[in-house]
């Protein structure tokens, strides 16, 4: 399995194979079939609704000749510390504003739940219920967790969550939102830490297709 970090607007990479996922996505490429494209997902796309279109989406990659195996990613929230307790304490209320700019910014006479509500009605509109229902709850730190839809926990723990979402979702390349809220340094380096030296190494094998 691969994975990223991201810091912010900056990436850096966690041993694994990441410029792989980028390939053919560069400004001037070649057009390419649609079965060439990488494929990346994101926490608000429900995985039961993600997971059919990625079947199809595996059997356009061998209809077209292609022999190698390709990157389906998949970005949310990711954050390790020593123990499950600690890293909910530390992160999952974080983990539950991080995705704040999504939202029209505040204007006068408009609450925050009708912002999210705004929000969520254009997933309904395109009959993505499943969308819908987690941009509806997004800031709900206990449904977050719940749906595991961010990844908290201690290495064996988020590794056990991710290896879960993957073969559930169907994707191999996972782009870690570590820097996330008013997180602090010290508690980010920790986690990035962690995730290079405890996590990877037990998805380094792991293939979900």
């Amino acid at each position: 399995m691969t994975a990223a970090t991201s810091q912010g607007d900056s990436s850096s990479a966690v041993p694994g194979r990441v410029t792989g996922a980028l390939a053919g996505l560069t400004a001037g490429a070649p057009a390419l079939r649609a079965a060439e494209l990488p494929a990346v997902a994101a926490m608000l796309e429900a995985r039961a609704e993600a997971a059919p279109r990625y079947r199809r989406y595996l059997e356009g990659w061998g209809k077209a000749g292609w022999t190698h195996r390709p990157n389906i990613g998949y970005s949310t929230v990711v954050y390790v510390d020593e123990t499950d307790q600690k890293a909910l304490d530390k992160a999952l209320f974080g983990a539950s504003r991080a995705y704040v700019g999504f939202l029209d910014p505040p204007s006068e006479g408009v609450s925050f739940e009708q912002r999210v509500a705004k929000f969520a009605a254009r997933f309904i509109d395109r009959d993505e219920s499943g969308a819908a229902e987690i941009m509806a709850n997004i800031f709900d730190p206990d449904f977050l967790l719940e749906r595991g839809l961010v990844f908290i926990g201690s290495p064996d723990t988020v590794a056990a969550q991710l290896k879960e979402a993957a073969e559930k979702g169907m994707f191999n390349t996972f782009l870690g939102e570590f820097n996330f809220h008013d997180l602090a340094e010290d508690d980010l380096m920790r986690s990035i830490r962690l995730f290079g030296e405890a996590v990877m190494p037990a998805l380094r094998d792991f293939e979900p297709f």
